[in-house]
């Protein structure tokens, strides 16, 4: 929180005010020099004994720049210390979101995934890991990944993000991505029996990989083409002529 170079005030005047508060915490973002900086409104955190010698600050936020100084008294008035500083360990990210997914123009097998750095880091992020189906398909630093492993036409793929620091890592929730249909593979040959002597009776099977929604089979006759349309999922057709 950026505030005052001096007592919790920007415009302090030492002259005419007296200081009597101990902590001031600074971003752990900026990185201005200490006389660009203006800390926070000071508070008294801690008041004790003259034989209390130490205090535990507590309920700070993670990695984050503190500023302390310590004020004593007497019958003749008030003193300061010089402050120092202090940073509180790293914490696991806070706030990471589901990445964002699009698809690339005429390709169906590519997933092109975003994601933005956590609402809260809580420290410097070591690595970003994406998971597909639970499994790790990225490890990185970078803000964005094209998933080509694998990748098949007209499925859906569930995508969860990971965001890490030295303390661990922050998981965020899930998104599916769906791809887009593409040419239907792995088409098996027809099978053709003879019932009669005048006639031949082709059947066929659904592809393995269909890749989409089958809209219609075509029969194709050597010499001839397309002698038959199958529009109604029959996969079955006898030949006469």
């Amino acid at each position: 929180m950026e505030a005052t170079a001096q007592c919790g005030r920007c415009d302090f005047n030492s002259t005419s005010h007296v200081c009597t508060v101990i902590r001031g915490s600074h971003s752990s973002i900026r990185k201005d020099s200490m006389e660009e900086i203006c800390s926070s409104a000071e508070e008294t955190v801690h008041t004790g004994s003259v034989n209390t010698l130490s205090f535990t600050d507590v309920n700070l936020e993670p990695y984050m720049m503190y500023e302390y100084r310590i004020s004593a008294w007497n019958r003749y008035g008030r003193g300061f210390s010089k402050a120092v500083r202090a940073r509180t360990k790293e914490d696991v990210p806070e706030g990471v979101s589901p990445p964002r997914w699009t698809k690339m123009d005429h390709l169906d097998d590519v997933i092109v995934l975003s994601w933005k750095k956590p609402i809260q880091s809580n420290g410097p992020i070591i690595a970003y890991i994406l998971l597909r189906n639970g499994i790790e398909c990225f490890r990185g630093t970078s803000l964005s990944f094209s998933d080509t492993e694998g990748i098949q036409p007209f499925m859906e793929y569930s995508y969860q993000l990971k965001a890490c620091t030295v303390a661990g890592c922050a998981t965020s929730s899930k998104v599916v991505a769906a791809t887009t249909q593409g040419i239907p593979q792995n088409i098996p040959p027809p099978r053709v029996t003879a019932p009669s002597a005048e006639a031949l009776h082709v059947s066929w099977h659904v592809p393995p990989k269909p890749n989409g929604v089958i809209k219609e089979y075509q029969l194709r006759q050597v010499g001839k083409g397309l002698i038959y349309t199958d529009t109604t999922d029959r996969r079955q057709h006898t030949v006469t002529d």
